[in-house]
């Protein structure tokens, strides 16, 4: 919304209030759900206002009661996609909650929607084969990334954050569980400590049984993690999905070369001993090969980075990902008139 009020469009958010959302909380609703309850009014009684409504994965299923506006929804992923991947290691309750409700909400969504905007060409497939929302109707725009214009040294990036000089220090940013990755994650840097010594830095939790003394943990504001991105030199993606990877080509943008399994945005932004390597899905002895290789060579760690930060600034920019958007909404209004 920044980028797009910078080029001239008048846009609003329409969202939950904290009061709302600790209600939510507090009385354990099932979360999903009683948002779009709780917006639907207010979305109703501020339409009129707008020359389109914009919205995000399951809240679109609101879409299917405005009358007589273009609607659009981002599809930021899927929990189609998702159910195919990990429905096995979900809870009996979650999975019927996610797809009876979650899924359902997305599929209405999309289809009352105009235009489907998928942030990678892996959630247009899902779309397309979960949700049967025509190939037409689907634009693929990818997230932009936002870049802190400050840099400094990975020397004084590590003693300002108090982490170890001498080491390599692999990161990943998780919330640390089964979709993430986690298991594949220890079973790569276990190997990776014991032959090189190497630390992994956390941005985000790991569950206590999975913890060992060479991880670093970390909870910066978003404004702040600039600086863990800069003070690491490899980033790892071991997740079993992803609608897109946002974490991963932040890193990239400071110049982290990155390894990940061929989910979400990688298998665009990556090319493959370019600008960071990609493994097929989930074989854990070629990810930790890749991992080592960087491991080995400096330059090579150098010169996949600098690429990497290019690739970054020139396909995934902000202002990219909004003038995208402009183009899109136009047409839509276009054929409204």
């Amino acid at each position: 919304m920044k980028e797009l009020r910078k080029k001239g469009v008048d846009c609003s958010l329409i969202s939950l209030s904290d009061t709302e959302l600790i209600t939510i909380e507090a009385v354990r609703f099932r979360e999903k759900l009683m948002i779009n309850l709780l917006l639907l009014p207010k979305l109703l009684h501020r339409a009129a206002g707008y020359d389109l409504i914009h919205f995000n994965a399951y809240n679109s299923f609101l879409a299917k009661f405005v009358k007589n506006k273009p609607c659009a929804v981002t599809l930021h992923g899927s929990s189609f996609g998702l159910h195919e991947i990990i429905s096995k290691s979900m809870s009996r309750h979650r999975r019927a909650y996610s797809k009876h409700i979650i899924e359902r909400m997305e599929r209405m969504g999309a289809r009352a929607c105009d235009r489907v905007f998928a942030v990678s060409e892996s959630v247009k497939h899902q779309a397309i084969k979960g949700y049967h929302v025509p190939s037409s109707k689907i634009d693929v725009i990818y997230n932009g990334v936002s870049l802190n214009p400050r840099r400094k040294s990975k020397r004084e990036l590590r003693k300002e954050l108090g982490f170890p000089q001498k080491v390599p220090l692999l990161l990943t940013v998780t919330r640390g569980d089964y979709t993430k990755g986690t298991d594949l994650l220890i079973e790569t840097c276990n190997k990776m400590n014991r032959d090189f010594n190497a630390h992994l830095l956390v941005v985000g939790k790991v569950p206590k049984h999975m913890r060992r003394p060479w991880m670093h943990f970390a909870n910066p504001r978003h404004e702040e993690i600039w600086k863990h991105y800069q003070a690491s030199d490899i980033y790892l993606n071991t997740s079993r999905y992803e609608g897109f990877g946002l974490a991963m080509l932040e890193a990239m943008g400071y110049g982290t070369p990155p390894v990940s399994f061929k989910v979400g945005i990688s298998p665009t932004a990556i090319t493959n001993g370019r600008n960071g390597f990609l493994v097929e899905n989930y074989k854990v002895a070629e990810y930790a090969e890749a991992v080592s290789k960087l491991l080995k060579n400096e330059k090579l760690r150098k010169r996949l980075g600098s690429s990497a930060a290019s690739t970054v600034k020139k396909r995934f920019s902000a202002s990219k990902m909004a003038d995208e958007y402009i183009c899109a909404y136009k047409k839509m209004l276009s054929k409204e008139q």
